[in-house]
């Protein structure tokens, strides 16, 4: 097995702009095709980052990637970097002991030093439950933190507090963007809202090229891509590691849609744990994935 490639330059598009490649598509989406596109590089410099994409876009892959490298960068300083995740934050309480109700917040409103804020799966406290959710906006808008935070020195403490969001496109709410854009008042250069856009050819060619591939392998595996017209899935990195696992291992049938993908890379990981049982495994993690589908 080959272990899976999440190394890609990303490329990214302010919220606001993203319903134009949403409608219309782009074919190209690299910096310097139109819209504008960014690179990861270039939205780190916000103070306070919204990154919105679809499941399995790369959202958490690429904030987990930025704390590491932040928290690298601060070690050993008195500035403090935290990584937060809601999953599975399901209740009132629960909330605001993992948001808000944490020693390192405390230190930085009573402190001078600067705080790195990566909140993972915001959309799970904004989801589904109507209730949580409308608790959870009011704590966002009410709650003591923000008051701490509206009440320090606007332009001296203000910058101490960086963040990094990330949630779901679907999810994500306008009144959050509005409440900071009201954070940052009199310096919209200082936030912003952007989406991260799916993988595309360059990525493909500069994974191919990392694990040593030749030139015309790397022209047959994209024209395989266009022939077939599996680029759209294929362009999801989850889906994109497995295609180019079977491609790099050899298979001869290469995958022609999205179900043949998802069952050879199936077998493929079957094998590796019983190459003699692999087609039973298979049949039962079928069997497990059927009930789970029909079960809700």
């Amino acid at each position: 097995m080959i272990k899976p490639f999440n190394n890609w330059e990303r490329c990214w598009m302010k919220r606001v702009e993203y319903k134009i490649y949403h409608e219309k598509g782009i074919s190209d989406n690299t910096v310097g095709s139109k819209p504008k596109l960014y690179t990861t590089d270039e939205i780190s410099q916000k103070s306070w980052l919204v990154i919105l994409g679809e499941p399995g876009i790369g959202k958490t892959t690429v904030l987990r990637s930025e704390y590491e490298k932040c928290k690298q960068k601060y070690k050993g300083s008195k500035d403090e970097v935290h990584f937060i995740d809601l999953r599975h934050v399901n209740t009132w309480e629960h909330f605001k002991k993992t948001l808000f109700q944490q020693d390192f917040i405390q230190r930085w409103i009573k402190q001078d030093h600067h705080l790195y804020l990566f909140i993972d799966h915001v959309d799970d406290i904004i989801g589904e439950d109507q209730e949580f959710k409308r608790d959870a906006y009011e704590y966002w808008y009410d709650s003591s933190f923000m008051e701490e935070v509206y009440g320090l020195d606007e332009k001296k403490d203000r910058h101490r507090l960086t963040i990094r969001m990330a949630c779901r496109t679907g999810v994500w709410a306008s009144g959050l963007t509005n409440f900071i854009e009201g954070f940052w008042w009199e310096e919209e250069e200082c936030f912003g809202v952007y989406q991260l856009l799916p993988l595309n050819q360059q990525n493909v060619i500069q994974t191919l090229t990392s694990y040593g591939v030749d030139q015309a392998a790397i022209e047959s595996c994209l024209q395989h891509l266009q022939n077939k017209k599996i680029a759209s899935f294929v362009f999801q990195p989850e889906a994109c590691n497995m295609f180019l696992q079977l491609f790099l291992n050899g298979t001869k049938s290469l995958p022609h849609s999205k179900v043949d993908l998802y069952e050879q890379t199936c077998r493929v990981y079957c094998k590796k744990v019983d190459n003699k049982t692999a087609v039973s495994l298979l049949e039962k993690a079928s069997e497990m994935a059927a009930m789970i589908i029909f079960s809700g």
